[in-house]
């Protein structure tokens, strides 16, 4: 390949073995990579030079998601960490970080719960939960407490929420109260309180310094399968469904101090399994679908309660950007894709969807959790009994 300048027909710049080639948006530059190599070469002033951060091949060359720059050189790969594996015997459906990033909880419908080291990748503790199964795990906002439940949207199932001391290991509390499985936890913003919320159709609130039942929430008219609250935490936001067609779908916003039922969005006919609050509050988005199957992702004006776009994309996992400008999502099939909120279009792939070849493919296509690092550079995923860490592959957007 040549670089040549048009106006007087001189050669500039020969470059071996090139591979791909880009103009950059604002058409200043234009970058090549090569099996050598990546170069850029500016318009204007004619200046070549090397992007001599490769050692091997270069395949591609992609744009800074910012614009800042006009070129640069290829995004860094999503890289596969790590794999724990050879505790859990079934699907893990929780998982947790405690605040520093160093301990990761998995929860399974094996009844067992696992503290996993990162720094040894061992397992440092087991806790059992209960005969039902765990739905779910959550760790206190200091990190010295975990929370977990479980159980069957029938009767006559294990609903008992535990509570251990992480650094002793001993169980402090253990709370009964609903009658159908738990769907989720979430700790109040000051550590005083356990929220619970059940396929009961009620939301709990427990007292971590007294053990006792603070209130009952209700108004949910089906199961209630996801909470999460708001980034200043005054604001508890509900969800759920069932598989009704005609099931209650709706968010519900809810006072954290006083219980108070603040506002309904309505506006979708599917179940919401996953709901997140976006850094800035003013966005909710769900993750919804027939039966559960979380096949659209829904937009919220917080202010208004209007659906406000969507993402026709399954997602168990949803991560806002810090900004709140991007969307990681994590769906069944194990995809990892990255989304600009703006125009609800998707920025890249991060990690392929699994394509069922043979059967023995079966069991990874069953993808069920996903957390991220506080670190905000590491995703675990929770595949069958195996939990694997990636690095995320972004550069300019902070997560």
């Amino acid at each position: 390949m040549k670089f040549s300048n048009l106006s007087n027909n001189l050669l500039i710049q020969k470059v071996l073995f090139p591979i791909s080639l880009l103009f950059s948006i604002a058409g200043v530059n234009l970058a090549n990579s090569s099996y050598v190599n990546a170069n850029s070469f500016n318009i204007n002033d004619s200046k070549y030079s090397d992007l001599n951060s490769h050692i091997f091949t270069s395949k591609c060359i992609d744009l800074c998601l910012n614009k800042q720059n006009n070129v640069s050189p290829p995004e860094a790969a999503t890289k596969f960490l790590y794999t724990l594996k050879g505790q859990h015997n079934y699907d893990v459906d929780s998982l947790a970080f405690t605040p520093d990033g160093q301990t990761l909880i998995s929860g399974s419908i094996y009844n067992k719960i696992h503290v996993w080291d990162l720094k040894t990748r061992k397992v440092r503790q087991v806790f059992n939960a209960g005969k039902d199964g765990v739905n779910t795990v959550a760790i206190s906002p200091d990190g010295s407490l975990l929370a977990a439940a479980g159980g069957f949207a029938q009767l006559d199932t294990d609903t008992t929420i535990k509570v251990w001391n992480l650094k002793t290991g001993r169980m402090i509390f253990k709370f009964k109260g609903h009658n159908q499985g738990i769907n989720s936890l979430q700790f109040s913003a000051d550590g005083k309180n356990i929220i619970s919320a059940s396929s009961d159709k009620t939301i709990k609130f427990w007292n971590l310094q007294n053990g006792r039942l603070i209130r009952t929430l209700k108004g949910h008219k089906n199961w209630i399968m996801a909470l999460t609250i708001s980034p200043d935490g005054k604001t508890l936001a509900s969800a759920g469904g069932a598989y009704e067609m005609d099931s209650d779908t709706a968010i519900r916003l809810w006072d954290i101090k006083t219980g108070r039922l603040l506002r309904t969005f309505t506006g979708t006919k599917e179940a919401i399994g996953v709901l997140t609050f976006s850094p800035d509050g003013k966005t909710l988005v769900s993750s919804a679908g027939k039966l559960q199957t979380n096949t659209i992702i829904n937009f919220w004006d917080v202010n208004s309660g209007k659906i406000i776009g969507n993402i026709p994309q399954k997602a168990v996992s949803l991560i806002f950007s810090k900004d709140s400008k991007n969307l990681l999502t994590v769906s069944s099939s194990y995809a990892v894709d990255l989304w600009n909120i703006s125009n609800k279009k998707k920025v890249k792939t991060l990690v392929e969807p699994i394509t069922l070849v043979s059967d023995q493919d079966i069991g990874r296509i069953y993808l069920s959790s996903a957390v991220l690092n506080p670190d905000r550079k590491t995703l675990v995923i929770g595949e069958g009994g195996v939990l694997s860490g990636f690095e995320i592959g972004v550069r300019q957007i902070n997560f």
